[in-house]
């Protein structure tokens, strides 16, 4: 199952809550944000997220605005 929601400037609070549903979700496969702004608050929130998330095998967060510290937090 894929989710592309690229290109829609859904912003960090709109990852915060995509985070949220990442936690409980075991179905989705490859998720694409892509160009949405999510800045630090919204990457650091994903990236939570991911290690609760079992099922997610790809996910595409270029033009995002994560700076190193948030980006350090996917590791």
């Amino acid at each position: 199952v894929e989710l592309n929601v690229g290109f829609n400037k859904i912003g960090g609070e709109g990852a915060i809550s995509l985070a949220l549903a990442l936690v409980k979700n075991t179905h989705l496969r490859v998720l694409n944000l892509a160009a949405n702004n999510i800045g630090d608050a919204g990457g650091k929130a994903i990236a939570h997220a991911l290690s609760a998330n079992t099922g997610l095998k790809e996910i595409y967060l270029h033009y995002n605005q994560i700076g190193e510290k948030s980006g350090k937090v996917f590791l």
